[in-house]
């Protein structure tokens, strides 16, 4: 049988391993926040210059949304400026419209 001496031995031998297992846990945990951290970092750079690309190709796109309009109009007005000079021909050559 084992006497008190020899528990007080295992419990001590036991608090021992456990104490070291512990630090050893939470060398490992501080390692694996550290790398989650840098990880983090990366991926918030990362995500600041899309960002940044994002919004210049939205201002650009913005730009080209304005030529264009303006490129639209002004062939909208010469297609109706058109159209009147041909009722205006039409007219007076005495045509019937073409539909």
């Amino acid at each position: 049988m084992l006497t008190k001496d020899d528990l007080k031995e295992i419990r001590k031998v036991i608090r021992e391993e456990v104490s070291v297992e512990s630090d050893d846990l939470k060398s490992d945990i501080k390692f694996s926040l550290l790398r989650i951290r840098t990880e983090i970092q990366h991926l918030e750079d990362r995500i600041k210059n899309l960002e940044i690309r994002v919004t210049k190709i939205e201002k650009r796109m913005i730009k080209l949304q304005v030529r264009f309009d303006e490129r639209f109009d002004y062939l909208d007005k010469e297609h109706l400026k058109n159209l009147e000079k041909i009722e205006r021909i039409e007219r007076h050559l005495v045509l019937t419209p073409v539909s």
